[in-house]
């Protein structure tokens, strides 16, 4: 241990030989010689967004009779049951939530986010940290949700002691004892909050790495010196506050929706998750001492229990550790025969459901549903059918999928309309043809249709790319639906703010021309291969889903805002003026047809007209007789 100068002389040089006993113990208790190594099992979560019911997902397996195979993944109720499991197997268990537990289905809807923390209570959360998503309806309902929670909320960048509904409800850290040993979690609120939600103008968001290194001098001044930080800033800026920041041992992140492992893991025959493995679980880096800071993150929606077991040195560092995620999935499977049949429930122990239990990914675990948490969803699901029925809009006319027509062209103005008013300045919106999954007829729209069209849950997520990647993402969207045989209908994407011309005749890659963009004035200019534009898709097109190579690998600015594309199409949908939307009548995607197919079209058209004229005179000569 060596003589800490500031304190020496603040104790003077003519200090009693107490006084400087006590100057030293002040400054440098984080070196306590009673302090022991210490194994902790840390399991988390984040980015939970109210999904508390499972998402389907449908296995393409090589069985003998040739079936498709659905299976839930994540949920509340198997969440719990896999976090019982962990539990009841390891010792010294903290249980963390890396923020935006609220805002993205109908459960929030109905109940403003008291359902996602009743259910976290019941969890057993030890920590959490807010995200923005927790500030999209002011500090008022941040401050009911805070008051709600059973366990610390924790953001150190976070000074809320203007905010009337949040003063002294947020601390900087929390400490957790294990027998004589204690593990300091500090929290961090993403600073960009402001900008893309409602959290006003009394809290102030400061830097994080200042802010971590003070929360760290005042657990390290307690005694503290095992510490991880529960963070919401997203896998990039995690990694880089583990390179600025001594005294840190784990960084828990959310924010930016990142799954990691072994992407092999995450596969099976025919299948795998829409969004790839980002890196290693955990992420190792070193920080300015040279000394190891591992770096985690739990995918989104309960789908992922993160499990990170780590020993921590006397010293407070890492010394050992492994870890395990788990995709969580149901375990009832069905089957279908044919795709006009409906789905049945595989007999558990039957050939066909090990057959499919052995297709499933490795990191894949079966868990049942936990029936305390069933009784609960359940009670809480029943309003929501009711909601389903609630009108929000009406279609002037039958608006069927088609070629720039349909809902599809809608939605993408719709998904540039919400990226715009979390001042995204977002430019240009692309959505799948196949995302859109049904039309929508004249009449009533209610948030059960919505949702009929838009089944998927998946998230708004926005990027920059370069004008040159625009053409290369539409590149990528013309031949993965002309790659069909036969072509898909509707045969191509659906877009806002773009326009372009589309040859089918001409070599891949070369099929898209004349692209345009809307320039703030509402006309269409060309574009410039060199300029950045902002562009929001889907999170499964941004992972590289329906061919779009150009959204995986881009490695510019990347935001999953988690907000749900049915939500953002119901929001829109309230604002239109009169409340009623009709068929789209601007083309913004123009199909070149070849020469030979444009000479038959005018033979074919010339033949049709000759043939009217001749009709037209036989009819007259017959009135004429």
């Amino acid at each position: 241990m060596f003589l800490n100068m500031k304190c020496f002389s603040r104790a003077g040089l003519l200090a009693t030989a107490a006084a400087l006993i006590f100057a030293l113990g002040g400054c440098s208790s984080s070196d306590s010689a009673s302090s022991q190594p210490l194994t902790v099992t840390i399991a988390h979560l984040n980015d939970t967004h109210s999904a508390l019911e499972p998402t389907s997902q449908t296995f393409a397996l090589n069985s003998t009779f040739g079936s498709n195979t659905q299976i839930q993944i994540g949920g509340v109720t198997r969440f719990k049951s896999a976090v019982d499991a962990l539990r009841s197997k390891e010792q010294n268990v903290l249980l963390l939530h890396a923020g935006d537990a609220v805002q993205g289905t109908l459960y929030f809807t109905q109940y403003q986010g008291s359902a996602d923390f009743d259910f976290l209570n019941l969890l057993g959360v030890d920590a959490m940290t807010l995200g923005n998503h927790e500030f999209d309806k002011g500090t008022k309902l941040t401050g009911d949700l805070v008051s709600q929670a059973k366990f610390p909320v924790v953001s150190a960048n976070l000074d809320v002691s203007g905010d009337a509904n949040l003063k002294g409800k947020v601390q900087p850290y929390t400490i957790k004892s294990f027998g004589s040993e204690k593990v300091g979690i500090i929290g961090l609120a993403l600073t960009d909050t402001p900008n893309i939600s409602s959290p006003g103008t009394n809290v102030k968001f400061n830097d994080p790495t200042a802010s971590v290194n003070a929360a760290v001098s005042q657990l390290n001044a307690q005694g503290v010196n095992k510490i991880i930080v529960l963070s919401h800033m997203g896998y990039d800026d995690d990694m880089k506050l583990a390179k600025a920041v001594n005294g840190v041992g784990v960084i828990i992140g959310g924010h930016s929706h990142t799954l990691l492992g072994d992407p092999a893991s995450y596969k099976s025959s025919g299948y795998s998750t829409s969004v790839p493995s980002s890196g290693d679980y955990p992420t190792v880096v070193k920080n300015p001492a040279g000394k190891n800071v591992l770096v985690a993150q739990a995918w989104e929606w309960f789908k992922i229990l993160g499990s990170l077991k780590v020993t921590f040195d006397t010293d407070g560092s890492v010394q050992s550790y492994n870890g395990s995620p788990t995709l969580i999935v149901s375990d009832v499977i069905s089957q279908r025969t044919s795709t006009t049949t409906p789905y049945t429930p595989l007999t558990v122990g039957s050939d066909a459901y090990k057959a499919a239990v052995a297709s499933l990914p490795s990191a894949a675990k079966l868990f049942g549903e936990d029936p305390a948490f069933k009784a609960k969803l359940d009670g809480y699901a029943g309003p929501i059918q009711t909601l389903k029925t609630t009108k929000i809009a009406s279609a002037a006319n039958d608006m069927k999928r088609g070629d720039n027509v349909g809902p599809g062209p809608v939605i993408a103005d719709a998904m540039v309309w919400k990226a715009k008013s979390l001042n995204l300045n977002t430019q240009i919106g692309i959505q799948n043809a196949g995302g859109v999954r049904t039309d929508i007829l004249a009449g009533d729209i209610t948030v059960g249709t919505v949702y009929t069209v838009l089944p998927f849950g998946n998230t708004l997520v926005v990027m920059e790319l370069s004008g040159a990647d625009v053409r290369n993402a539409l590149e990528d969207g013309v031949g993965f639906q002309l790659g069909y045989d036969p072509p898909r209908t509707p045969p191509y994407m659906y877009v806002s703010g773009v326009s372009f011309n589309v040859t089918k005749s001409a070599p891949v890659g070369s099929r898209v021309s004349n692209v345009k963009v809307k320039d703030a004035s509402g006309n269409f200019v060309t574009i410039d291969p060199s300029k950045t534009y902002r562009v929001v898709t889907n999170n499964y097109m941004a992972g590289g889903g329906d061919g779009y190579k150009t959204f995986n690998n881009t490695k510019g600015y990347k935001y999953d805002t988690g907000i749900v594309d049915a939500e953002a199409f119901m929001d829109y949908l309230k604002q239109v003026p009169g409340g009623t939307i009709s068929n789209p009548t601007t083309s913004l995607i123009q199909v070149a047809r070849a020469k030979i197919i444009r000479l038959f079209e005018y033979f074919v058209a010339r033949k049709e007209q000759l043939g009217r004229h001749k009709t037209s005179a036989a009819v007259e000569s017959k009135k004429a007789a």
